[in-house]
Parts: structure tokens; sequence; C-alpha cells
């Protein structure tokens, strides 16, 4: 089943750069208003509770975002499969989550980018709530995840609830949107969960 929610949803802008092995970097700073809405039931039962009011959330253990390297993390991903290329991961303060650090890699020949942030000073529940997008819960490895597909078709996103107050955003999509090789936003939403489970194993080392 799928609800309604409401707000914005960050977007996925990208700057593309060539040559002299520069790696093309987006943000997750433009919001689209345009995007169209909808989220499914809640994942599981719970056990902990990250907000006053808010039903428990169950995690196996909590994962403390402060205290790790984000591009280690986006560096273990599984990236030939996920049409990554080979370079190091690209580390900026988030501007969408202040106090938050993000990670960039690319994969120029498939034209595609993934960045993942560990957000820090806000709760996932919450933002997902905020966020105009069609919503799909599920859990990977006992942690709840949010995949969230907004209307325009080059990028999704992803959304791991991991602490009381934190979580691990991931975005994943298209470099540069009017460019070839094209990759269906489906199959972008269907790897969301593989990076999850990637960046999971990584976080609990």
């Amino acid at each position: 089943m799928r609800n309604l929610v409401s707000a914005l949803i960050v977007g996925l802008a990208v700057v593309g750069t060539a040559g002299c092995g520069a790696a093309p970097q987006f943000t997750t700073d433009r919001p689209d208003p345009s995007v169209t809405p909808a989220v499914t039931p809640a994942v599981t039962p719970a056990t902990r509770s990250a907000t006053p009011g808010r039903p428990p959330v169950r995690r196996p253990k909590d994962l403390d975002l402060t205290k790790i390297d984000i591009c280690r993390v986006v560096e273990s991903m599984p990236r030939k499969q996920l049409g990554m290329d080979g370079r190091k991961g690209v580390p900026d303060d988030s501007t969408i989550f202040p106090g938050s650090k993000n990670c960039f890699i690319s994969g120029i020949q498939n034209n595609l980018g993934l960045q993942l942030t560990a957000v820090v000073g806000q709760d996932a529940a919450e933002y997902v709530e905020s966020v105009i997008a069609e919503s799909t819960e599920s859990e990977v490895d006992g942690y709840p995840l949010v995949v969230l597909e907004p209307d325009r078709p080059y990028d999704c996103f992803g959304v791991v609830d991991v602490h009381d107050g934190q979580m691990l955003h991931i975005s994943y999509g298209l470099n540069i949107p009017d460019d070839d090789p094209v990759t269906p936003q489906a199959t972008l939403c269907r790897r969301i969960p593989v990076i999850a489970k990637a960046a999971l194993a990584a976080l609990r080392g």
C-alpha cells in the first residue's frame, strides 16, 4: 500500500567535469516541488523510540554516524555492479543536512553517480514525512529502509534508519540527466537496497 506524504524531496543536481581524472559531482540541494507523493505502511513492530509520541523503531544495533568515515563506506560499495568506476570517494559537507558529511563517487562511462550522506540531527521518520515522493518501506538486515522515487526519471533515493536522530541518506542517479547512457529509474530504485546492504555491512565493520 502507498500513502501520501508532504513537502519537498531534495533533488539530484549534477555538475560533470571530464579529463585530467576529474569526476563529475552532484549535490542533493535542489528542491523539486513537482514530485508526486505516496508511502507504504510502517516497516515492523519496534522496540525503541526515536521521537516522543512516535512508535518505537526496531534496529539490530544502533549505528552512530558521528564516528564513521562516510567515504570509507562509499568505497566499500560493489562499485562495478552499481556502474561506478574505480575513483576514490569525494568528501564534502552537506548543505541539506547541516553538520553532516557526504561522499560521492561516479561512473563516467555509465553516466551514474552515487552519494551517501551520514545524516546527524535528523530523525528518519520525520524526514520521510517531510518528503514529497512515491515511497516504499521495507528493511535491510533488520534496519528500516525507505526508497523514495521522485516524478523525474533520472534518480532515486533511500533512507536507512540507523540510530535515534540519525539516518543514512542515499542518492543514486544519472550524472547528466539528458546524456547517454540512461539507466531506467526502476533499475536505480531496485539498486537502493543493494547499496543500503553494502553500506550497513561497512558500518557494522
